[in-house]
């Protein structure tokens, strides 16, 4: 299922640009204190938010992709900044691969069900990328993968790492098809879904994208404290509903604050 997630979205999420830079209460499980406490508590709290509205639209489980990605500014070698991550995490011993010319090292291992995975590369001279991302699927209880969340982020921002946050909940939108108005209209799907996420916060519009087989909006989210900047707008929900052809299904994306491109 989390295979499906990249090839059929890939075509939809190329043509949006990427952008890196109190909704609902479930189990706390931030850290008290610290320079990590309020980055993990947004992010915790955002993911609740995608979560819900996933739930409330579809009966299936969810393929959700939680991202901690950014710089370290340190003389280390990736080699041995990718293993003091992964020591960190509980992860594999790292190994290295070639990306587009850029040689990255990585290390993966699974976490309460969680597949988390970390990609270092170098950015230049005295900073480093790195990338933690935690793929699972949530069938109603979100307190495994937050807690995977929390962990991954807490450590990188431990460690010195400038890092930023991305999620994104995938599924079938078979709650979406219900009415005879609704179905193989993805337009009308997409204001369903979005009435169904209005219940759970205020959002606003700011700026779509549509195509024969994929539609996609942008929106502000004011009580969400993680967004990134657009054309002067605060985007911090991005929704699309995508016909698949190839399995015959509605589907439906949440991405936060956008959906981007997986690597």
């Amino acid at each position: 299922m989390m295979e499906r997630f990249s090839a059929r979205w890939m075509g939809i999420i190329l043509v949006i640009a990427l952008l890196m830079t109190g909704v609902l209460g479930f189990v706390n499980l931030e850290p008290k204190s610290g320079p990590a406490a309020e980055a993990v508590a947004n992010a915790g709290k955002q993911l609740d938010a995608l979560l819900a509205v996933g739930h409330k639209v579809s009966q299936e489980p969810l393929d959700v992709i939680i991202k901690w990605q950014g710089t370290w500014n340190t003389d280390r070698k990736p080699e041995e900044a990718a293993a003091m991550i992964a020591e960190h995490l509980g992860l594999g011993r790292p190994y290295h691969t070639m990306v587009q010319d850029h040689l990255v090292y990585r290390a993966e291992g699974l976490n309460t069900g969680a597949r988390v995975q970390i990609s270092v590369t170098r950015g230049s001279a005295q900073e480093l990328y790195a990338v933690a991302q935690i793929k699972g699927l949530s069938e109603g209880n979100s307190s495994q993968l937050k807690g995977v969340q929390a962990q991954a982020g807490e450590k990188l921002i431990s460690l010195g790492m400038d890092v930023k946050w991305n999620a994104a909940v995938q599924g079938s939108g078979d709650k979406l098809t219900e009415s005879r108005n609704t179905e193989g209209n993805i337009t009308v799907m997409l204001e369903k879904l979005e009435r169904h996420a209005g219940v759970f916060f205020e959002l606003r519009r700011v700026e779509g994208f549509q195509d024969g087989r994929t539609v996609s909006e942008s929106y502000e989210v004011p009580n969400f404290p993680i967004s990134v900047q657009s054309g002067g707008n605060s985007i911090a929900l991005q929704m699309a509903v995508h016909d698949n052809t190839v399995t015959g299904q509605k589907e439906f994306s949440l991405g936060s604050p956008v959906l981007t491109v997986e690597y």
